[in-house]
């Protein structure tokens, strides 16, 4: 272990010294950075100084989600992030887990095969994921009418789960954008290309940015809306335990997306929704209601942040009343009627277009990573259908380079209108730990989250359950032991 400490006239090694006797050769030198990246280096001559740069290498996200698209299996996103656990926020303080998502599939992302949709959820990087519940939701809509779920990761309050609906024309786009920089973006956030306003210096700690706004000036257009919701498609470079552990440490604090308000009797922006929410993870569409904020002090909004947030198209528009969206999107929830547990490999990262982020392919797999193994039970590999059709704590718990296949049956849904489209909505219910080294937790499996739980780590006084069902749950499914190293 190298260590930066000192002491009086005197410090640590600035060097680890190995002896190798008469080889000429190590086979595998391999190193722990502090902040949890694994790497090895093979082969490596005896007889010299070696100099090894960390690897920007991620480590832990979340599971990712491909889909059978008639094609092949595409890439949809990553997904439950959300449900988190352990995250280091502050000493003593842990972020609190969200375990309820809705991932939006288009229309062409998803088609049957063998009478029924195919999904597949991969653990990729060095963390677990405890998958609870899924099920799927097929909205059968016009083709001029778009769906998504409302709410953002983060937000100020949670909203319960609800579809909206939007007209295609019905969109509002800001008639100009500008970034912290006051140069012009407005190109960069009006269709999804995977161009957004990032003229902004990344921060050496993870996930964090220098503190940059953008502001939107929308037409008078957006005065006449009733019911306006704020839609933002994009990304962000998650920070780390490690990361916040150093912000800590240097006395910064991260600031999620907060949206502000130009007030034209001061001349000055005010927040209004602080924070706002963010999408949790690669690109999605975030949603937030701008209803409580009525009437708008003006048509000026502004997002600040200090986070690594990458916007990609912006848009104001008003959602279909409850009484049209009951009359033109026909919601069917579809339950699993397959769910198989295997060893999978690692869906290789790449770049379509040499821009960010980087997206994964299904169909190249590596066959090992270097990362580490949380030691624990797992679920054993098979069918595990029964233990995805309910919330009920009984966890498919899997680890890097493992995969949940899912079957959702077409049998019993209704025909496609004519002149209508076919979305889908994925619900997901689960966990996820990853093993940086300020994470809760985060070398084992246990503790096993629930939930009834507070917090994670959970206070005294609580616990897993420990009844009959569940102990032989654990006794029955959990049989896989892997041990860390």
């Amino acid at each position: 272990e190298v260590q930066a400490g000192g002491g009086y006239l005197s410090q640590s090694p600035p060097s680890a010294h190995f002896g190798l006797g008469e080889r000429a050769l190590a086979d595998v030198v391999r190193l722990i950075w502090p902040g949890g990246v694994l790497q090895s280096e093979l082969d490596v001559p005896a007889g010299q100084r070696v100099e090894e740069n960390e690897l920007d290498r991620k480590g832990s996200s979340c599971p990712l989600l491909f889909a059978w698209n008639g094609r092949k299996n595409g890439f949809v996103t990553d997904f439950m992030g959300v449900g988190g656990l352990g995250l280091w926020v502050a000493p003593g303080v842990y972020g609190m887990p969200q375990p309820e998502e809705y991932v939006k599939i288009e229309p062409d992302g998803l088609a049957p095969t063998d009478g029924a949709y195919l999904l597949h959820v991969v653990e990729n990087l060095e963390e677990i994921t405890y998958l609870d519940e899924v099920k799927l939701l097929t909205l059968d809509h016009p083709a001029e009418i778009d769906v998504y779920p409302l709410g953002a990761f983060g937000g100020k309050e949670r909203q319960p789960h609800r579809v909206l609906a939007i007209r295609q024309d019905g969109r509002v786009f800001p008639a100009r954008a500008k970034d912290h920089n006051d140069r012009d973006v407005t190109d960069t956030i009006l269709k999804i290309d995977r161009l957004y306003p990032d003229n902004f210096r990344l921060d050496r700690l993870a996930g964090f940015a220098e503190m940059q706004h953008l502001t939107l000036e929308f037409p008078e257009s957006i005065g006449r809306l009733e019911r306006p919701v704020l839609f933002l498609y994009g990304w962000v470079d998650f920070e780390y335990s490690s990361a916040n552990y150093a912000a800590y440490q240097k006395g910064v604090v991260l600031t999620p997306p907060v949206l502000e308000v130009l007030d034209r009797t001061d001349g000055l922006f005010h927040p209004v929704l602080d924070p706002m929410g963010f999408p949790p993870g690669l690109p999605r569409m975030i949603s937030v209601h701008l209803r409580q904020l009525l009437p708008l002090p003006s048509r000026q909004l502004r997002l600040r942040t200090n986070m690594r947030v990458f916007w990609d198209q912006i848009f104001i528009a008003e959602p279909l009343s409850e009484a049209d969206l009951a009359e033109k999107v026909k919601v069917v929830e579809v339950k699993p009627a397959g769910a198989h547990l295997h060893r999978r490999g690692f869906p290789r990262e790449h770049s379509p277009d040499g821009r960010e982020p980087k997206i994964y392919d299904y169909s190249i797999l590596d066959n090992t990573q270097p990362f580490r193994v949380m030691t624990g039970d797992y679920t054993r590999f098979g069918r595990v259908t029964e233990l995805l059709t309910r919330t009920d704590d009984r966890f498919v718990i899997f680890g890097k380079g493992e995969e949940v296949s899912l079957e959702f049956p077409v049998k019993g849904l209704p025909e496609v209108p004519r002149r209508s489209r076919r979305s889908f909505m994925l619900y997901a219910r689960g966990y996820c730990k990853d093993m940086d080294p300020h994470t809760a937790f985060s070398e084992t499996v246990e503790p096993l989250p629930f939930a009834g739980m507070s917090a994670y780590p959970y206070p005294e006084g609580e616990s897993y359950p420990d009844d009959l069902e569940h102990r032989e749950y654990r006794k029955t499914w959990n049989t896989r032991r892997l041990q860390g190293r």
